[in-house]
């Protein structure tokens, strides 16, 4: 049985949805799950906690990044795991990426394919732009910002 996190950080948590949930969203929008939906909640869970965001976690030993100190856990991020279920319903989430083409030409014959990377992500351009403002990249150290001052 998934434990649901909440607003103060608990150290078991393993979703920010519930089944509940996720069964409500997919039926909206006409969708049936084939696979267990806890399964597809821990693996876009799984997903997710690949993913480097901002902020302080309310307590250090939460299960999840979220909640974070001053923002809990947004509601953008709990759309960003339904869709990530939805999605590991009918793929996996965690493997080599297409990110290069390569172009082949024989007589008449041209052939345009990617080439697969083997960092283990998928792209997924609307939940990546649901992530995108609480994702860290590599501006602040990992979350932490450094003043610098000339002397």
């Amino acid at each position: 049985m998934l434990i649901i996190q909440n607003n103060d950080g608990l150290p078991n948590a393993d979703s920010y949805v519930s089944v509940d949930e996720l069964q409500s969203y997919a039926e909206k929008r006409g969708i049936v799950l084939t696979i267990d939906p806890e399964v597809a909640l821990v693996r876009a869970m799984d997903y997710l906690s690949t993913k480097s965001f901002k902020g302080e976690p309310m307590n250090l030993g939460q299960g999840t990044h979220f909640p974070v100190k001053g923002l809990g856990v947004p509601e953008a991020i709990k759309r960003a795991q339904l869709m990530l279920a939805i999605q590991a319903d009918s793929q996996p989430l965690l493997a080599p990426v297409a990110n290069g083409v390569k172009r082949e030409k024989v007589d008449s014959i041209e052939v345009e394919y990617f080439e697969a990377n083997d960092n283990g992500m998928i792209n997924f351009p609307a939940i990546d732009a649901l992530l995108a403002p609480y994702l860290d990249n590599g501006g602040g150290f990992g979350g932490f910002n450094i003043r610098v001052q000339r002397g």
